[in-house]
């Protein structure tokens, strides 16, 4: 593992102030609401969100899929990324009626590839498949949250986690649950000054840097980078006080 003791300021503040961003809309999302809305799924249409009984079908119908099956093959590691609402294309939106359809993204970390499937939902069946490679989307929560259990875990970035737990909180780090997280993709071609040793397969392999704060919302001065696919630290990132 290298460990780069300086990290860009610009990167920083790009980072700390996309931390701030989300961690302001997750407040504003988990206000009490009182308005009330119709949920049943045959009264979504269009371009509207996919409601969640569409989003189990479109899994379902996705995840039975033969290319689904062997994009799974052997592995136990994969996660769905993703399921939304499918986007039409002119021709189809000028027809002025279609079918609902839903996109559906799975990632295997053993073979790093990228499963699309475009589901359509009243048939119930899957009218495209492919998948990639080097194509990655934004982590999911589940990943986030395993991406802290690996840094906690890794020997450097764990003590150094720890440690500046203790300095800006004046307590010990017990569990995970005890910091504020947002995890964000890493691709070593958009940064190679910092995608260098085991970071730069960063891109086909699943990574992601680690914005870390107390509860109070104080920023702890490290940002590791973790591979998902390989289920390690990569970079240890510190920074020195203001």
């Amino acid at each position: 593992m290298r460990a780069i003791p300086r990290i860009s300021p610009l990167l920083l503040l790009r980072l700390a102030a996309v931390f701030m961003l989300l961690l302001t809309a997750t407040l504003v999302l988990a206000a009490p609401r009182t308005e009330s809305r119709p949920s049943p799924s045959d009264l979504r249409i269009g371009f509207d969100p996919l409601s969640p009984a569409e989003q189990s079908r479109a899994q379902e119908v996705a995840l039975k899929h033969p290319a689904a099956l062997a994009h799974q093959g052997q592995s136990q590691r994969t996660e769905l990324l993703l399921v939304e609402t499918h986007e039409e294309d002119k021709a189809v939106i000028a027809s002025g009626d279609w079918p609902r359809r839903a996109d559906v993204y799975v990632y295997n970390y053993d073979t790093d590839e990228l499963l699309w499937a475009v589901v359509n939902l009243p048939a119930g069946a899957v009218e495209h498949v492919e998948t990639m490679h080097n194509v990655q989307l934004p982590p999911t929560a589940a990943e986030s949250a395993r991406a802290v259990q690996i840094a906690l875990a890794d020997a450097t970035a764990g003590a150094v986690i720890r440690d500046l737990y203790r300095q800006a909180s004046g307590r010990d780090l017990g569990q995970p649950g005890q910091l504020r997280v947002q995890a964000t993709l890493f691709r070593a071609a958009d940064e190679p000054e910092v995608g260098v040793g085991p970071a730069a397969a960063c891109g086909l392999h699943r990574c992601v840097y680690l914005m870390l704060a107390t509860a109070e919302g104080a920023l702890l001065r490290i940002l590791p980078i973790v591979d998902l696919s390989a289920s390690q630290v990569v970079l240890v990132n510190q920074w020195e006080g203001e």
